[in-house]
């Protein structure tokens, strides 16, 4: 067959080899399987799967929140993007709306003299922290971290304050610097 080793370009994405299955991301959103047939030309096998839908927000707070309580819920109020509106801008938590794996990534930041832990909660169980430490000083401090969960749906994560450091001494600098992101994948 004179094609062998010849390529086509399609109008949905992809540039397809003739002599191997390919996938091609159709027009519509699905995924579907193709082959070169034997007498010419590109198959269809088949749809593979249906593109998931995309959720995802980022959030922060607008306001510095000082003497802070240990299991306090961090409200992030502020949100850029909450596709899906699944984060809840007044509760501070993010409710998944369908099985499956999600990306968390949070930063903290407080100042000179004041020290904050916060923990990412899923459900009622703390899965991990970051640490912002300025009690040393004299410098501002920030912490991250980032985690990825298999949750089901109606499973509920947000942010909790958890402490070492007398309360007073709890801070969480507002003004866009303490973030809380999430996104499905």
């Amino acid at each position: 067959m004179g094609l062998k080793n010849s390529t086509v370009e399609t109008s949905n994405v992809m540039t397809l080899n003739p002599g191997k299955d390919q996938e091609v991301r159709g027009m519509e959103g699905s995924w579907k399987r193709t082959e070169w047939g034997r007498n010419g030309g590109w198959r269809e096998k088949g749809i593979v799967g249906k593109c998931a839908p995309t959720f995802y927000f980022q959030a922060w707070n607008s306001k510095t929140v000082e003497d802070i309580k240990s299991g306090h819920v961090f409200v992030f109020e502020s949100t850029n993007t909450n596709r899906g509106g699944h984060y809840d801008a007044t509760s501070g938590t993010f409710t998944a709306p369908r099985d499956g794996p999600y990306v968390f990534t949070w930063t903290v930041v407080t100042t000179d003299g004041h020290s904050i832990n916060v923990d990412l909660y899923q459900n009622s169980k703390a899965i991990a922290r970051a640490q912002a430490d300025g009690a040393p000083g004299p410098q501002n401090s920030s912490g991250s971290n980032t985690v990825v969960l298999d949750l089901k749906t109606g499973d509920e994560v947000n942010l909790r304050c958890r402490g070492w450091m007398s309360q007073n001494q709890r801070e969480l600098v507002g003004q866009a610097h303490s973030t809380f992101s999430g996104w499905a994948l």
